[in-house]
């Protein structure tokens, strides 16, 4: 394609194609064909293709294969496939993360995607009970003509992401599949019933260890082995150094490491066919020292993100506090009242803030803040006269069996006389004490009194006399959950 650009100085190829019919930029021109259609070409029912055709499938499924083991192998030479341990971090930092995350798609890109998703949902699903092929089910196959009618009037949807808890499970696993962390029920990793969690670190898998101990061996051993070339060299190398070897435990290895060579050579075996397994192992190790460092690295930042995130629940706390401690008393801010001072101006929260601090007093005390506290307490007649509360009563109470209720509520306080009567108590008379009235209490003398009903010394009907000072005790003892 476009010979004569790719096929010259814009490749960094000496010369150029003069003519594109020629034969090299015929076969460069079919081998592109070929190479676009075994990627993007759309699965077609077997009897819908002609001969040609499902031949030219047979070998494109065939060169697709070899070619992507192929590249897979030449990109894990030079990159490490972290994907295992970047996402199982992604899990721990989002745990730690209370940014919002949104994702942005318009119509037609939800339509493709969920198209996409639905063609290959054989090859995407980790097991049979996958949640997104049963979501996908639930989606239709959108026609090109629904998706060119979107198009026109294309809208952008706006997703929030739930990161934090993705999944409701307690239990995790990494996918063997995927290698993405997922419930046990989305994966084919069977986890015993005791566990919370499967090996969420990759194990160090070496591949052939036949000669691990020789490797050992050579290690341990003095002598140079660059000029070595054949199985019988090596090994009269090594018998030579097990002779003068004083080192009983790397002795024992070098004679079944012997041993183990003299079986090669009686196969014909040659040199690579030690020195392959070994150089296999020293890579796996390596990709594996490579994983574990980055797993460290990112376990770092996990920690990090562990402090940050603490620091902003603590100042988030601390916040909160200060709000509940501010819509308690309303209490104008310091910056906020020394500017009003400036401007001699008197702000309207000072106020509202006197007329709180007075409510204090009565359910509001700090061991019962935050609360909705209305407290009511009953004692009964005698043991009020006995405790000096009730300083009188009415000749009317005396032979009958009397208590009385005291319920704090919106800053005042509600009293009740009872009477029992056919077994239960009756309400004999209720009295109504206001906010001023109970604050008037603790200002009088200790032996002033309070008749109820008020102003029942003139007609004659009092009820029951309090003394002031020791109402307003056992009225505050009670407001502070005393």
């Amino acid at each position: 394609r476009q010979a004569p650009k790719y096929g010259g100085r814009h490749a960094f190829l000496q010369g150029k194609f003069e003519n594109e019919n020629d034969g090299l930029a015929c076969n460069i021109k079919a081998l592109a064909t070929f190479l676009e259609r075994m990627v993007t070409e759309e699965e077609k029912a077997e009897q819908a293709l002609s001969q040609g055709d499902r031949l030219l499938r047979k070998y494109m499924t065939s060169v697709r294969n070899t070619l992507l083991t192929y590249l897979k192998g030449q990109i894990n030479k030079v990159l490490l496939d972290n994907t295992r341990s970047l996402m199982l971090l992604d899990v721990g930092l989002s745990h730690f993360d209370l940014k919002p995350h949104m994702v942005m798609l318009t119509t037609t890109a939800c339509m493709q995607l969920s198209n996409m998703l639905a063609r290959n949902i054989t090859k995407l699903s980790i097991n049979d009970q996958d949640p997104v092929a049963e979501l996908c089910k639930q989606i239709p196959l959108w026609e090109p003509h629904q998706i060119e009618a979107a198009e026109r009037q294309d809208k952008l949807h706006v997703f929030q992401i739930k990161t934090r808890f993705l999944f409701d499970e307690k239990k995790m696993v990494i996918c063997d599949s995927s290698n993405c962390p997922v419930p046990p029920r989305m994966s084919s990793v069977v986890l015993d019933p005791d566990l919370q969690f499967g090996d969420l670190v990759k194990p160090l898998m070496e591949g052939d260890t036949r000669f691990k101990l020789l490797e050992t061996v050579l290690v341990e051993s003095k002598s140079d082995f660059q000029s070595v070339t054949s199985l019988k060299a090596l090994k009269a190398e090594l018998e030579k150094e097990l002779s003068t070897m004083t080192n009983y435990s790397v002795s024992h290895q070098l004679t079944i490491s012997l041993e183990r060579i003299q079986e090669l050579i009686t196969l014909d075996a040659g040199v690579d066919d030690i020195l392959t397994p070994i150089k296999c192992c020293l890579d796996a190790r390596k990709k594996h020292l490579g994983y574990l460092r980055d797993l460290e690295k990112g376990l770092r930042s996990v920690k990090k993100a562990q402090r940050a995130h603490a620091r902003a629940l603590q100042e988030a706390e601390e916040m909160q506090a200060a709000i509940n401690n501010f819509t308690r008393v309303l209490k104008p801010p310091k910056r906020l009242k020394e500017a009003a001072d400036q401007c001699n101006k008197q702000l309207r929260l000072e106020v509202v803030h006197e007329t709180v601090t007075r409510f204090e007093e009565f359910g509001r005390s700090p061991a019962i803040k935050d609360l909705s506290f209305s407290p009511i307490i009953t004692y009964t007649l005698k043991k009020l006269t006995k405790q000096k509360v009730v300083v009188s009563q009415s000749p009317q109470l005396d032979k009958q069996e009397v208590k009385i209720s005291f319920l704090l509520a919106n800053g005042g306080a509600e009293i009740t006389v009872l009477v029992k009567r056919n077994g239960s108590d009756k309400i004999l008379k209720q009295f109504a004490l206001t906010e001023d009235k109970l604050r008037s209490l603790r200002k009088a003398d200790e032996d002033a009194t309070l008749e109820l009903p008020e102003g029942a010394p003139a007609t004659g009907d009092m009820l029951v006399t309090f003394n002031r000072a020791k109402l307003a005790d056992l009225l505050f003892d009670a407001a502070a959950g005393r």
